[in-house]
């Protein structure tokens, strides 16, 4: 679970938006669950990054797209599925092809 928060930190600080409930916030909101950190406390590190970075445009559209294609298959979880290079690759959590299985 720490490499997950890692990874969500190195993907928040790649893919943040600065308006409140972008979707790349609601990328970091749905990815929260996964790690370890109690929610309120995870929304608000994403929240605070977020306004911390205020990125362009194209990074929201790519937000947009990640929030578009992470979710788990039917009957996985989407913590475990996250765990998979398809799962990391599908919510922004590494580029594509360079995650390791």
């Amino acid at each position: 679970m720490r490499f997950l928060a890692l990874a969500l930190a190195v993907a928040l600080a790649t893919l943040a938006a600065g308006c409140s409930k972008s979707p790349c916030q609601e990328l970091g909101e749905r990815l929260c669950g996964c790690t370890g950190l109690s929610s309120d406390s995870c929304k608000t590190q994403v929240e605070n990054q977020l306004k911390a970075l205020d990125p362009p445009q194209s990074t929201q559209d790519r937000c947009e797209h990640y929030l578009d294609t992470c979710s788990a298959p039917a009957g996985v979880q989407l913590c475990e599925w996250l765990l998979t290079a398809n799962g990391k690759e599908q919510c922004g959590l590494s580029e594509p092809g360079s995650a390791t299985p």
